[in-house]
């Protein structure tokens, strides 16, 4: 089978708790196909999510794009909504390849699979590296038993192999920005705000019992080296018109010295963003001192 097109889509969830305040961007969407495209794979990204739209839209989408291969990442109560995504993909064309990912599908594989026919691939944890050599197995008709962090049908039983390290440099990813409507992304809070995001690190090594992301993460924090997140939002700001940023990070303070330093360089380097963020408030206490480097960072 040769695969040349993706079509990444989110699912056509609501939740007013997550819309009340913006339109955001799938970030998690931007790295995949940033990581797809590097490898030679034609990339677009569907937000039906953000657009408002519904699965008659997506059905138009995917007979238009004529991709093959759509893929969708899923949490627990996009789930339902993700099932419906690769089901419509399948009634427009059977033989496209269907992929979902994301924390839900990571844990829940067997439960994912036993509620469609139409799931082809579930890709478990970080998706970067796990989906190109998955799209390039599919291609090539490579050994799909030898591509670590995926669950997939074989036999009659589901087949799920080993996990995949985490990645242990996060700095330069390929990013596939320009692929997204940059008119849907706002912050309603500033009126004509351009809304971005930026990952600055991930996972966290606490164990707060609510949070999932300890174990999707494996309770370790890996970072981005100041310098390349602020190369980042010096391109958003400039090639795309992006004045909010949401750091999307579960834990971005911990490393105190990496952090000021990133504050510092957002101040010399005039970047002159607004900046969302969450943190824990151990660290505020702790910053105290340098809570006016907060201030001026934006």
């Amino acid at each position: 089978m040769s695969v040349k097109k993706i079509l990444f889509i989110t699912p056509p969830f609501h939740a007013g708790v997550v819309e009340v305040a913006g339109k955001w961007v799938p970030l998690y969407l931007v790295y995949l196909a940033g990581a797809a495209r590097a490898a030679g794979y034609q990339v677009a990204i569907y937000d039906a999510m953000t657009k408002d739209a519904g699965y008659d839209d997506i059905a138009r989408k995917i007979r238009a794009y004529k991709p093959d291969v759509v893929a969708a990442s899923v949490f627990t109560s996009t789930a339902p909504d993700a099932i419906e995504v690769i089901e419509t993909a399948k009634r427009v064309d059977p033989k496209i390849t269907t992929i979902l990912g994301g924390v839900h599908a990571s844990f829940m594989y067997d439960e994912m699979f036993s509620h469609t026919r139409a799931l082809d691939f579930i890709v478990r944890g970080e998706g970067e590296r796990t989906i190109v050599e998955q799209l390039d197995a599919v291609t090539t008709g490579g050994d799909l038993g030898s591509v670590r962090g995926i669950v997939y049908r074989k036999d009659g039983m589901l087949a799920v192999t080993p996990d995949r390290p985490l990645m242990e440099d996060l700095d330069n990813q390929p990013m596939a920005w320009d692929v997204l409507d940059w008119n849907d992304y706002q912050y309603f809070i500033l009126p004509g705000s351009r809304l971005g995001a930026v990952d600055t690190s991930r996972g966290c090594d606490k164990e707060c019992t609510f949070c999932s992301q300890q174990k999707f993460w494996g309770r370790q924090w890996r970072a981005r080296s100041p310098e390349d997140i602020v190369r980042e939002m010096l391109e958003l700001r400039d090639q795309f018109g992006v004045d909010v940023v949401l750091f999307t990070d579960d834990y971005p303070t911990p490393d105190r010295k990496r952090w000021e330093r990133l504050l510092d360089l957002l101040i010399e380097k005039k970047v002159n963003q607004y900046i969302l963020m969450e943190t824990r408030a151990a660290d505020i206490i702790r910053d105290e001192d340098i809570l006016s480097k907060y201030r001026q960072a934006g």
